[in-house]
């Protein structure tokens, strides 16, 4: 069988304006202030917000295309929903920018268009992440997932594959900033989770266990607060490290070779695993002291020092480029509008790449062979 042809029928005609809106998303992604892009494009700017209130002049679509970044083809679309920021569960820092969020925010809703016309083509695992916002402890909703989920006790597996095969969409985040790594959101029923590769693998794992854990505990709460974020570390803590398992495992020597071993079984990083030790009350204050000191002076509070963490391959873009094959990306990008580099972000450069014989397609990015999470996951031709 197959794929059905999808593409947008909703463009502009010569005698149409294009929709504001659209505009005005693609501004914002690209982190202009009205009166910034009125003067890339010449013109005042009151128009500028003029336009994005009541249509653009499709003869302006070339230069306000080229100013923004995107395809003229993505501002002939026809009006996109609305992401407001403050709805969104972001793993920022408080130096985050209210434009960065918002351009962030916009990658979102594009990343959302971008998911929902993948999944008109393809048959994805039904969403399965319970709401646990009556559970309370933070701590114990992790391990009321991890039982629902049949994970064990255990180091868990590739965490994107796990959290697709659950029913989330999982997507890459254009690195724009630093103060921006990560987001989640419940959209129509359905988990988004959106990941940036700024940090490290371990960092990154975490920064998705973070935030199952805001799909989970404050799928209902009308705006995130600190007190989430506290809660979302803590789910994630308990998650890839739990407090059972570490307790009768202990810390069978003292240095630093047993803590790299540790952070390697558990997929984590080194500061988030000796975190998860004092935690679980496995070392006492004094030695937890010394293990961050120790790990700080040899470079592991930012970074990895010689980590060889794959990054995880996710199994839905790879499963969508083989079963649609290589022309999956212009069929996208002609329904989209979303320029290759965008999907190529979305997709953690999965659906571009191009393997070489018995070669990985990216470097570092073996898919998880075994895994019986993900093996459970089933891509088919004909989405809904």
């Amino acid at each position: 069988m197959s794929p059905r042809s999808t593409t947008s029928t909703s463009r502009s005609t010569p005698q149409e304006k294009a929709d504001g809106s659209r505009l005005a998303l693609a501004r914002v992604r690209a982190g202009l202030t009205r009166r910034e892009l009125a003067d890339v494009v010449g013109v005042a700017g009151s128009t500028v917000r003029t336009w994005e209130a009541t249509g653009v002049p499709v003869g302006r679509l070339g230069a306000l295309s080229a100013a923004t970044g995107v395809s003229r083809a993505f501002l002939e679309l026809d009006e996109p929903d609305v992401l407001e920021p403050d709805l969104i569960y972001f793993r920022s820092r408080r130096s985050a920018s209210s434009s960065t969020r918002a351009a962030a925010a916009g990658d979102g809703l594009v990343g959302i268009e971008f998911y929902s016309a993948l999944a008109r083509r393809l048959t994805l695992p039904r969403v399965d992440v319970p709401v646990l916002s009556e559970v309370g402890d933070p701590e114990e909703a992790a391990r009321v997932l991890r039982s629902a989920w049949t994970l064990g006790p255990g180091p868990l597996p590739n965490l994107v594959q796990l959290a697709e095969a659950h029913g989330v969409r999982v997507m890459g985040l254009q690195g724009r900033s630093a103060d921006v790594d990560a987001f989640s959101l419940w959209r129509d029923g359905r988990p988004y989770v959106f990941l940036s590769r700024l940090k490290t693998p371990e960092r990154s794992r975490f920064d998705l266990a973070h935030e199952l854990g805001h799909l989970v505990l404050h799928a209902h709460e009308p705006y995130p607060t600190a007190e989430c974020e506290k809660e979302a570390d803590a789910f994630a803590s308990e998650l890839l490290l739990p407090t059972l398992t570490l307790q009768s495992e202990g810390l069978p020597e003292v240095g630093l070779d047993p803590l790299i071993a540790g952070k390697l079984r558990w997929g984590v990083s080194a500061m988030a695993y000796v975190s998860g030790l004092r935690r679980a009350g496995v070392v006492g204050d004094s030695s937890i002291t010394k293990m961050f000191r120790d790990l700080s002076a040899r470079g592991f509070r930012r970074a990895e020092p010689g980590s060889s963490m794959p990054w995880p391959r996710s199994k839905v873009f790879d499963a969508a480029r083989e079963i649609l094959g290589r022309s999956i990306v212009e069929d996208l990008a002609a329904e989209t509008g979303l320029s290759p580099d965008d999907i190529n972000t979305l997709t953690f450069g999965q659906l571009l790449a191009v393997a070489r014989p018995g070669a990985p397609s990216t470097p570092g990015t073996e898919p998880d062979e075994g895994d019986r999470h993900a093996s459970g996951l089933r891509l088919v031709v004909g989405g809904a």
